[in-house]
């Protein structure tokens, strides 16, 4: 019986012996896998346009690899980083402005555009605006004016296209969350700094209409001279009274 029982326990030493080498060797057969992931080549600051030099691609331990890693540096050279990030850090699509989902994504979109004098406007959000709802972020329109001016003692109803291929850089609805500003649905447009001063002048002295652009649209189809009563009533073959005094 004793015996036995010696040979028992020396089968179930050898087997537990066999179960944790078999576990040791399993771990580090998997830390020796890898993936190809980017990290940082150097310091990356914090806001900065991240460039092909700040990166570089290395085997990491599948087990060191987050989930939003970046696996090709085409996918992170020309975004901007949100904070800093270290020589030899994974870089991740949390930092990059753009990917993240968070707050300062506008201002990486107007850095993106390659303009430093471009600025975010927003017009609001109406049927005219949005061409009937069918206005999406990333979509090119021309903004249209119409306003009331006075011209040589009169006043004029005035329409003209005042700029062209305008990006969209967002649009945004009513927000559904108490806790989160409302944005009263508008359109974020990218503009200089001129043009928003005539939208903002449209805007408070007249109406604002957008055009969908197409994809490949001639710009220079926009360039026109604008309409005012009398060359309307011209162009549709109506005789123009010559104002008083003339």
């Amino acid at each position: 019986m004793r015996k036995g029982g010696f040979g028992i326990w020396f089968v179930l030493a050898v087997l537990f012996g066999l179960g944790a080498a078999f576990l040791v060797v399993t771990a580090m057969g998997a830390a020796r896998q890898t993936e190809k992931v980017v990290v940082a080549a150097r310091e990356i600051l914090p806001e900065r346009q991240v460039t092909s030099a700040d990166l570089k691609v290395e085997d990491v331990p599948r087990a060191a690899v987050p989930q939003d890693a970046v696996r090709s540096p085409e996918q992170a050279t020309g975004k901007w980083t949100r904070g800093l990030v270290l020589p030899g850090e994974v870089l991740r699509r949390g930092h990059l402005a753009e990917d993240s989902g968070v707050r300062g994504v506008m201002g990486a979109k107007l850095a993106a555009a390659g303009d430093p004098k471009i600025r975010a406007f927003a017009i609001p959000a109406e049927s005219q605006t949005t061409v009937g709802g069918e206005v999406r972020e990333g979509d090119r329109v021309d903004l249209l004016g119409v306003v009331n001016v006075s011209a040589q003692g009169q006043q004029l109803l005035l329409s003209k296209v005042l700029a062209a291929g305008v990006a969209v850089l967002k649009v945004a609805g009513e927000s559904s969350d108490p806790l989160k500003p409302s944005s009263g649905g508008a359109l974020v447009l990218a503009v200089s700094p001129e043009l928003a001063e005539d939208l903002a002048y449209v805007l408070n002295a007249g109406k604002l209409y957008v055009l969908l652009n197409p994809y490949q649209a001639d710009e220079s189809a926009a360039k026109t001279a604008g309409v005012v009563p009398e060359t309307f009533l011209k162009k549709y073959g109506y005789q123009v009274a010559p104002a008083p005094g003339r």
